[in-house]
């Protein structure tokens, strides 16, 4: 493949481009690919990274360059968490290239142009073969998403299904109440029941952004670590992350609570605000 040095932070291939920055205009799949949130996460530190870049495509496209980003991490707590689980710690190389952060796994990614996959890969190869990394790994992607990179790179040396996300679109105009008839009566009954007692005891629910969502991190944070700890993980998140992701453009936090006590913490992005 015939690529061309465009400068320090640009190379070029025939369909797909690698950049240092994230390009100016971005189509983007789902939130992980979007501007606003790949600009936010080179900042948020809780995966060490010892490089990054974006393959992309032409960003004078109408609709923008479609981005697949590509990290060196010789530090992720969600990657350290799945090898304890494997009891395969240590055993993939120190660092691991990833063709989108493991910390990406709610959302659908769906189809992955085949130029993102030839620059990844192609990428990838030459960062293994003039560093120390050893694997690339390509998480979170769906059965379409694996479908386009068996297409385009050929077969893996392995593939893992380690869980499954869950999705469900809303319909925004008919509401919770019709968005409960399309679930199981036995559901729709827990939940009710769920949501009676959550009246009862005086839990309320509040969509909070900007300054006040900021201010409720330090309450948020013991809940993220209760969490790890209970499944024997490695604490995935720090206060200064959940920081960083209420500055992605659109962020918000859901906040429950019950007497002005923090009981549970839901972050949420805005779809269509730019984010």
């Amino acid at each position: 493949m015939d690529t061309t040095g465009t400068g320090r932070s640009t190379v070029t291939a025939a369909d797909w481009r690698l950049s240092d920055e994230v390009p100016e205009r971005v189509a983007a799949s789902c939130l992980y690919d979007s501007a606003g949130w790949l600009r936010a996460w080179e900042d948020i530190g809780i995966e060490k990274r010892s490089r990054h870049a974006y393959v992309h495509t032409d960003p004078e496209h109408p609709d923008g360059a479609s981005v697949l980003p590509l990290y060196a991490v010789h530090e992720c707590p969600f990657w350290d968490g799945y090898e304890r689980q494997v009891d395969l710690v240590g055993r993939f190389g120190n660092p691991v290239i990833f063709a989108g952060s493991p910390y990406s796994m709610y959302g659908k990614r769906g189809h992955v142009p085949a130029a993102l996959v030839r620059g990844a890969h192609a990428t990838a190869m030459e960062w293994i073969a003039s560093g120390p990394a050893e694997l690339l790994v390509v998480p979170n992607l769906t059965e379409e998403g694996v479908a386009d990179w068996l297409e385009t790179a050929g077969p893996p040396v392995g593939r893992i299904l380690l869980e499954r996300t869950y999705s469900c679109d809303l319909d925004l105009d008919a509401g919770f109440d019709q968005h409960m008839f399309r679930v199981t009566n036995k559901i729709r009954r827990d939940v009710q029941r769920r949501l009676r007692r959550a009246d009862e005891r005086g839990l309320t629910i509040r969509m909070v952004e900007g300054p006040e969502a900021h201010a409720l991190v330090p309450a948020a944070y013991p809940l993220t670590v209760d969490t790890s700890d209970k499944n024997d993980w490695p604490a995935l998140f720090d206060e200064d992350a959940l920081h960083g992701m209420l500055r992605v453009p659109g962020a918000m936090m859901v906040a429950a609570e019950v007497d002005g006590r923090l009981v549970g913490a839901f972050f949420a992005f805005r779809r269509g605000s730019g984010g």
